[in-house]
């Protein structure tokens, strides 16, 4: 099994410009490259740290659990 950490490619939305980012610009070269051909792993960036489980789910948690509360 792959691992998006082996191949270390950094995505290229850490430096995108607002308008980019805004409008998906930065992914146009893996969209073109995915409608050319079938994208492997070796194709794909890494995952934005922000954008990680390991990021997302603690937040997720802390909400959850003050709605839980409530209810």
């Amino acid at each position: 099994m792959y691992s998006f950490f082996y191949f270390q490619r950094p995505s290229p939305e850490l430096s995108a410009s607002f308008l980019s980012k805004l409008t998906f610009f930065w992914l146009d070269p893996l969209a073109w490259k995915g409608y050319r051909r079938a994208l492997t792993m070796a194709d794909l960036w890494n995952l934005v740290p922000t954008h990680t489980s390991a990021f997302v789910v603690p937040q997720f948690d802390k909400h959850w659990n003050k709605y839980l509360v409530k209810k």
